[in-house]
């Protein structure tokens, strides 16, 4: 940074760390290797879905549990082009995947994106009983501009 300095700002409280199970899930999300946006060929990139409903998900469920498994929330407004992810994470984190939509704009003006990411948290945790998901151990997950309705 050539001599600048970073300046830290104090919440006054210590930033969360993730337990040892959610570290190696992070860790794990490190070796997918998604394709990023840049690199997509422009028919791979214009494959974006246009949902009627503000908030579709798609289940992946990879393996079989009989106890509650983690839930993952995923936000992700292009399913095709973010695909590998969440199905990796589903395979390596034997766990419930949800990845949601969302409304953009200029088409849906601010808070819609944001409505419908907490409109999916709800959503998922009041079914992921019936997910065979265990509704206390969910996380939430994005990536590009999904990652920042989190």
């Amino acid at each position: 940074m050539g001599g600048e300095t970073a300046a830290r700002v104090s919440t006054g409280t210590t930033p969360a760390r993730p337990n040892d199970q959610m570290n190696e899930i992070l860790m794990s999300l490190t070796s997918l290797e998604p394709k990023p946006i840049a690199e997509l060929s422009a028919p791979e990139a214009r494959k974006q879905p246009s949902p009627v409903d503000a908030v579709k998900a798609r289940l992946k469920k990879e393996g079989k549990r009989t106890t509650p498994e983690p839930v993952d929330r995923v936000v992700n407004r292009a399913i095709p082009t973010y695909d590998a992810s969440p199905r990796a994470l589903a395979n390596l984190a034997n766990a419930v995947v949800v990845s949601t939509h969302y409304r953009q704009a200029p088409g849906h003006k601010f808070p819609a994106a944001h409505q419908d990411s907490v409109a999916a948290y709800k959503w998922t945790l009041a079914n992921a009983k019936s997910l065979k998901g265990d509704p206390k151990r969910v996380a939430v997950a994005g990536e590009s501009a999904g990652g920042n309705l989190r």
